[in-house]
């Protein structure tokens, strides 16, 4: 448990009687908002599955694919000519010849 001002405590008070009605107020908040046997499956499984996959995928020749998206915001931000000046660059505005529109 953490509580407020002890953003670092590291000491387990789950069997200090002195929080023992923290301690029980919690645990019935968890039981009212989850199934914790349902939610105990589902983890276990989940950890069987990725431990699965671990292991299969270590197998053999591995290759590394860290993929970066290209942020198609970035060139609205800088006004890269693709999005923000595409309208100049085709001359929408017939600005190339001096005249203004």
């Amino acid at each position: 448990m953490i509580w407020p001002g002890t953003p670092h405590e590291q000491t387990n008070l789950i069997g200090n009687p002195n929080y023992a009605d923290a301690h029980g107020r919690l645990v019935e908040l968890a039981n009212a908002q989850w199934d914790m046997e349902s939610l105990t499956r589902e983890v276990s499984l989940s950890q069987r599955r990725r431990l699965f996959l671990r292991g299969a995928l270590g197998q053999g020749k591995t290759h590394t694919w860290d993929y970066v998206a290209p942020d198609q915001v970035v060139d609205a931000c800088l006004r890269g000519k693709n999005v923000y000046n595409e309208w100049a660059y085709n001359d929408v505005l017939g600005l190339k010849d001096g005249e203004s529109g």
